[in-house]
C-alpha cells in the first residue's frame, strides 16, 4: 500500500503545478477580454489544483517522514497555504 501511495505521489506532485499554472493563465486572459467563462474555468482549476496539492501531501508519507522533527511545522504551513 505504501509503494502505491508513493507512486501516486509522483502523479499528484505535478498535477497541481499544471492546474494552478493554467488557472492563473485563464484568469489573466479573462480580465482583458471580459470573458466570465474563462474566469469560471480558472476558478474551477484553482480548486481542483488545491485538492490535488492536498492529495500530494497525503500520498507522500516517505517524504514527510524524512523531515524528522519539522513535521508538525510543515503540516501547519501546508494547511495555511491550502487555506484550510
Amino acid at each position: 500500500m505504501r509503494d502505491m501511495a508513493q507512486s501516486m505521489h509522483m502523479v499528484f506532485v505535478y498535477l497541481p503545478i499544471g492546474l494552478l499554472a493554467v488557472s492563473v493563465l485563464l484568469d489573466l486572459a479573462a480580465a482583458p477580454f471580459k470573458q466570465p467563462k474563462l474566469h469560471a474555468a480558472g476558478l474551477i482549476l484553482l480548486w481542483i489544483g488545491t485538492l490535488a496539492a492536498l492529495a500530494s501531501y497525503f500520498t507522500g508519507p516517505g517524504v514527510r517522514d524524512s523531515w524528522h522533527g519539522n513535521n508538525e511545522l510543515l503540516v501547519q504551513i501546508a494547511l495555511i497555504i491550502l487555506g484550510l
